[in-house]
């Protein structure tokens, strides 16, 4: 099973490359800028998880690794980074019963933080955690890898009455996943479990955040599952119903995509967008797509991604601006060479326009404020690649 531990896993033993921007060709100097730079050590190392901000423009983010010595490379932090480039870590992981490797952050109005753990806790299972604004940290719930689930490594979304939902990559009935809902008082229940029908129609393996609608209703993702396996975009209704919107692969070559990762995003009519990390044109390369599905589960393919001149392999979500661009990151380009790693921007009709990034690879969704698009970078093990926070000018 590809669960959320074993993608972590992955992305720590890829990390290589240095950490510098540079504008993409043609551009001015100002249409990118250096944040911050890891240094590897109690500063924290590798961030994945994309960043959220307030109000006041500072950001708040996680790394998988650096901060204590407990773990090998240290358990992951949570940090925040002020409008000015200044750096504090909030909170250091111990790893064991108190959780690590964290996952990307939900922040509520009184400033209270909220995440999870794919590793750790009580059974080593994974944790829902909070950390106030003073920096005091609790473990909300520890994964049993019952029917409760395991391995959580996606960002929480939380309701009104302060309940948190989410998934979890593994455990469940079928030990293929599960959705969850976190009450206030601190009561975990199961929403769905994945693979509960013949052959896991119905999806296994859930990836990436939720997305509520304005009824109640949750719509995610599953790596695993559906039709032949290759994975779904799902929705649950506000009663429990879990149904398959779209299953990838259903086409020989799967030139409608396959594995999404990253769950997906809305716009005003209904209808979703999302990557795959696998799939596409097979003619042209298939290194993932960027895809749109209707409300009554009409899926299209909006792009491509064939390395040379577009990017390869999405390792993000979408971002929908006001203007009806899509925008993510992706693990490689030709067109970037040795000018990096493109965030791109896709408008609806197909077109594409690279950012390029000098770094090895961008992990998590950008967000927007001010005209520039924000987030996270990093790879390596090795020498002082630890990763980088970066803004590109739109």
């Amino acid at each position: 099973m590809f669960s959320a531990f074993n993608f972590r896993s992955y992305l720590l033993c890829g990390f290589v490359g240095l950490a510098l921007l540079v504008p993409p060709a043609g551009a001015s100097a100002d249409q990118v800028k250096f944040l911050y730079k890891f240094q590897g050590g109690s500063d924290g190392a590798f961030p994945s998880n994309g960043l959220i901000m307030d109000k006041q423009g500072n950001f708040y983010g996680t790394t998988l690794a650096g901060g204590s010595e407990n773990c090998s490379y240290g358990c992951g932090t949570i940090f925040e980074l002020a409008a000015n480039g200044t750096q504090k870590i909030l909170y250091y992981f111990q790893g064991g019963s108190d959780g690590s490797s964290p996952s990307g952050l939900l922040r509520d109005d009184k400033g209270n933080l909220y995440g999870t753990t794919s590793d750790g806790g009580a059974s080593n299972y994974g944790t829902i955690f909070e950390l106030s604004p003073g920096g005091t940290k609790q473990i909300l719930y520890a994964f049993q890898d019952g029917a409760d689930g395991a391995y959580p490594s996606s960002p929480l979304m939380r309701d009104k009455a302060g309940s948190l939902f989410g998934v979890a990559a593994g455990g469940g009935v079928s030990k293929e996943g599960t959705i969850f809902k976190l009450a206030r008082e601190g009561s975990l229940s199961v929403l769905y479990s994945f693979c509960s029908k013949a052959g896991c129609a119905d999806g296994s393996t859930p990836q990436g955040a939720l997305l509520r609608d304005t009824a109640g209703n949750f719509y995610g993702t599953t790596y695993n599952g559906g039709t032949v396996g290759s994975g779904t975009v799902f929705k649950l209704s506000a009663s429990g119903q879990e149904s398959v919107l779209y299953s990838f692969c259903v086409q020989n070559y799967c030139p409608d995509g396959a594995n999404p990762e990253f769950g997906v995003t809305m716009d005003p009519a209904g209808n979703l967008y999302g990557t795959t990390s696998a799939g596409g044109n097979f003619e042209n390369n298939a290194f993932g797509v960027v895809f749109k599905v209707t409300p009554d589960g009409v899926e299209s393919v909006l792009h491509n991604f064939t390395y040379f001149y577009d990017g390869a392999r999405p390792l993000s979500g979408l971002l929908l601006d006001r203007g009806g661009y899509l925008y993510g990151t992706l693990e490689a380009s030709q067109a970037c060479h040795e000018k990096g790693t493109p965030v791109y921007r896709l408008a609806m009709d197909g077109t594409e326009k690279l950012y390029c990034v000098r770094n090895n690879k961008l992990f998590g969704n950008v967000i927007e404020r001010n005209g520039y698009l924000y987030g996270v970078g990093g790879e390596g093990i090795f020498k002082e690649n630890y990763g980088v926070v970066f803004a590109v000018k739109k």
